[in-house]
């Protein structure tokens, strides 16, 4: 009962409020429920990007076992017996040799320091010496072109004022008179390869000095050449001479630069040198096998410098290849522009398979007006007309000789018009774009050169082997020669080449043994042609 009494409450009126109800409940029922309120509650977003696992932090590290295997070092047994005083002269013995070495060095100090002093006495004795030699050098060069000019004072008035008063006697026929014959000794059983006149001086040339392709004896090497420079202020020695490693067969002077000379050799080198530097070295060498011609170098022209400046010129080779050699700052580039191919029967068949003929390229000739166009001679005979630009197209080739062409020269005045001379005793007149000569002159010698007169267009020169030097003048007679006058002895000389002075009307022929001949050309065998009369048909 009394249970009841307190677990019941006492009862109030209506007018009095209800007394809030007090349950106590027990600590394990209130986790419960605060558990139960968390989990109903809410879940906070977790930050996908900015949150990584533990695991993901730390790198794995593996572990690897790695073993080296070497060859054991030798082993040597060294027993000795040592003592305090053994150590001790050891030491002192190493302090000497400290000494001494201490002592050379001052010794070798003091020696380099005097060999500097006489060193530099004996640069400026050199100096001395040198500017001494030079100076009697130019002395006695002097001397000798006033002894030359003495003695062969007749020789030089003829050259500057004498004209042949026969020539008006003798109707268009004209004379040839001989002036200097000059030749270098030391290479008296050379030919003249090649003459070449200079664009600065009008009395000075040069020449090369080789054994000739057709005249190479099989015992004989050629192993030796010379580039020598001619004054004819001084016939009695040359006034520049350069000794070669092998022949030298062609040469050409720049037309704005006239120190530098390009020169061709017999073993397909080429080289460049400037002839106003004391140095006999060339200023370019081609010195790789795949940089210079695989045979003998035939002739080198100079041609329009580049729009940047740079020099270049061409060469032609008997290896069939047309190159442009471009002269760079320490070296020399090559380009091969053409290979001259003869598509002709039969063809060389070596092991079943048929190769082509290349023709042994002998001459080049530029177009006076158009430097891209070009004529090129070759051995076999045939004349190739070829563009700068193309390399494996001819704009024309056809059989013009039946032996070995010597020379292809267009007309100083007339560029359409150009002539061949060959092996085969001939001299033809060529129109440009055609096959077919307009003239042929038969002079029954073999014809070593021939060239069109800078001073008539329509004279030209012709030399022979039998030493005959001709003249045609085609406004005179288009059959018969108006000169033809031997200048040495048939059976001891050969005339090689043959060249025109640019000012004056002296001509210079080469020959077999060095020898050099200057020649005045008479008034007659340098007229100039007039111009035909309105009223004549043409």
């Amino acid at each position: 009962m009394d249970e009841e009494k307190t677990s019941k409450p006492k009862a109030t009126s209506d007018s009095d409020e209800e007394a809030p109800v007090v349950v106590q409940e027990d600590s394990s029922t209130n986790n419960i429920n605060s558990s139960a309120k968390k989990r109903n509650a809410p879940k906070k977003l977790m930050n996908q990007f900015n949150f990584f696992e533990r695991c993901a932090l730390t790198e794995e590290i593996i572990l690897r076992d790695k073993e080296v295997q070497t060859t054991p070092p030798t082993k040597n047994d060294f027993c000795t017996y040592t003592t305090q005083w053994i150590i001790y002269d050891a030491y002192n013995e190493d302090f000497l040799k400290q000494q001494e070495e201490k002592e050379k060095e001052k010794r070798d100090k003091i020696a380099v320091h005097a060999s500097k002093k006489s060193a530099s006495k004996k640069k400026k004795n050199d100096v001395t010496e040198d500017q001494t030699e030079k100076n009697m050098l130019i002395t006695a060069k002097f001397l000798e072109r006033i002894i030359n000019l003495n003695t062969m004072d007749a020789i030089a008035q003829d050259f500057r004022y004498y004209e042949d008063p026969s020539d008006q006697f003798r109707g268009r026929d004209g004379t040839i008179l001989p002036l200097w014959t000059m030749t270098y000794d030391k290479a008296d059983n050379l030919y003249v390869t090649d003459i070449s006149w200079s664009p600065d001086y009008f009395d000075m040339f040069a020449v090369t000095l080789g054994t000739s392709q057709g005249h190479l004896p099989l015992t004989d090497s050629p192993d030796v050449g010379y580039v020598c420079l001619w004054s004819l202020k001084n016939p009695s020695y040359p006034e520049y001479i350069n000794q070669t490693h092998c022949g030298a067969m062609c040469l050409d002077f720049h037309r704005n630069h006239g120190f530098l000379l390009a020169v061709g050799f017999h073993d397909g080198h080429l080289a460049v040198y400037n002839v106003s530097l004391p140095t006999k070295e060339a200023q370019y060498m081609t010195d790789a096998v795949n940089t210079k011609h695989m045979a003998c170098v035939r002739q080198v022209v100079w041609v329009k410098d580049l729009p940047d400046g740079e020099l270049n010129f061409y060469s032609i080779s008997e290896d069939g290849t047309v190159c442009n050699w471009l002269l760079m700052q320490s070296e020399m580039s090559k380009t091969i522009i053409v290979t001259l191919v003869l598509d002709i029967e039969p063809q060389i068949t070596l092991g079943g398979i048929s190769e082509t003929l290349i023709g042994r390229g002998t001459t080049i000739a530029f177009h006076p007006e158009n430097s891209g166009i070009y004529l090129v001679g070759t051995n076999e005979g045939y004349i190739f007309k070829c563009n700068t630009q193309w390399s494996s197209f001819f704009m024309q080739k056809f059989k013009a000789h039946e032996m070995s062409i010597y020379r292809i020269d267009y007309n100083k005045y007339d560029p359409n018009i150009y002539l061949s001379c060959s092996g085969d005793c001939t001299v033809k007149i060529w129109e440009d774009k055609s096959d077919i000569p307009l003239l042929i002159f038969d002079l029954l010698w073999s014809v070593s050169d021939a060239l069109w007169s800078p001073f008539s267009s329509t004279v030209f020169g012709v030399i022979t082997e039998d030493c005959d030097v001709v003249f045609y003048d085609l406004d005179a007679d288009k059959y018969k020669n108006i000169c033809c006058q031997p200048i040495q002895p048939e059976s001891q000389y050969q005339l090689t080449k043959l060249a025109f002075n640019w000012r004056m009307p002296v001509i210079i022929v080469g020959s077999s043994k060095s020898t050099v001949i200057a020649l005045k050309m008479s008034p007659n065998l340098r007229l100039i042609m007039k111009p035909p009369k309105k009223d004549r048909q043409t």
